[in-house]
């Protein structure tokens, strides 16, 4: 028995220092590209005062270069907000602060160069509205802004449904976001769950988690488990009602004289989805702006440049056409705010 026991802890120490040095180097490998870190409330946000330079690749497999900040705040942009200028808040998901652009090639970098504006603008990959109603909450007042601008992606529909984003395997976003339900914030698990605290505390095993996640990807050709029925009617409805609820808490959250505005980034493409988001917006008081993402869908039609390497997300010129695309629609609002403020 003696000599089990130390055959064992001569396979259990190496074994453990193994599993130490692993956790150090990938740790400090993904320190350097890692945007967002856990957070309680929002599951995650971004790193404040995060830098990073490096490449990507567009969908035509050209590289270009990437230079990404943020402020103390978690913000791509932060504009001046004492001062009387027309204040634009973006806040969105992936395509607003991915590492898939720099802030100057941006969207929103683009809005900053072509009108007379201060802009702000924050989001996380994989965020849904109650996390960008989070953002805004905690920064209007700070902000106050006279034009508020929310990127919302197909997905979000889903990413607002505890129902339908149950079968997600995507788990380090339905575990750990918040949800929104009868007026209130839920959490799919507790702060003390197992997977929370394996994911906060340890590299390796959200490398592993990746892993996984990619090896179910490939094998169910997308992001959701085959296990699970698709949506039912009845869900879709509910998901629908929740986001309009999260729309007009938005438009609630901030100032009276405030321009409410919505602009699609992917879901374009499917035409139920499409008038989904355009009647939720509408009720809600929201303008929606759905030229901006058929300019940039259009284009990529015949333009490798215009998104990025995963066909999916904006390149450069995709963040170019869409930033035009919105300056001319913000012209007019802009406008009006820097008149009153004279």
């Amino acid at each position: 028995m003696k000599r089990l026991a130390l055959w064992g802890l001569a396979m259990a120490v190496p074994l453990a220092l193994a599993l130490a040095g692993a956790e150090a180097f990938y740790r400090s490998y993904a320190a350097a590209k890692t945007l967002y870190q856990y957070d309680a409330s929002l599951g995650w946000r971004p790193i404040p005062n995060f830098t990073y330079q490096g490449r990507r690749r567009d969908s035509g497999g050209a590289r270009y270069p990437v230079a990404v900040t943020t402020n103390e705040h978690g913000f791509r942009a932060w504009g001046n907000p004492t001062t009387d200028r027309a204040r634009v808040l973006f806040v969105g998901d992936s395509f607003t602060a991915d590492l898939n652009m720099s802030d100057a090639d941006a969207y929103f970098g683009q809005v900053a160069d072509q009108l007379d504006a201060e802009v702000f603008a924050v989001g996380a990959g994989g965020y849904g509205t109650l996390q960008e109603l989070m953002l805004v909450e905690a920064h209007a007042p700070i902000i106050a802004p006279h034009i508020l601008v929310l990127q919302f992606c197909a997905n979000d529909l889903a990413n607002n449904s505890f129902a339908i984003e149950s079968a997600s395997i995507v788990r380090n976003q339905k575990n750990l976001r918040p949800y929104w339900q009868d007026g209130a914030i839920i959490y799919r698990l507790a702060d003390h769950h197992w997977y929370k605290v394996l994911y906060r505390n340890f590299a390796l095993f959200r490398f592993f988690d990746q892993q996984l996640q990619n090896i179910q990807y490939r094998r169910y050709g997308g992001y959701r488990d085959p296990a699970y029925p698709p949506p039912t009617r009845t869900q879709r409805r509910e998901a629908d009602v929740i986001t309009e609820q999260l729309f007009k808490t938005l438009v609630a959250t901030t100032p009276t004289a405030t321009d409410h505005l919505t602009f699609a980034t992917c879901n374009l493409r499917h035409r139920g989805q499409t008038e989904r988001w355009t009647r939720i917006a509408n009720n809600a008081g929201f303008t929606p702006l759905p030229q901006v993402g058929l300019a940039v869908d259009d284009a990529a039609k015949t333009d490798p440049s215009v998104l990025a390497a995963d066909g999916a997300h904006w390149a450069p010129r995709g963040h170019a056409i869409a930033g035009a695309t919105l300056a001319k629609a913000l012209a007019e609002p802009v406008a009006r705010a820097n008149n009153a403020g004279t």
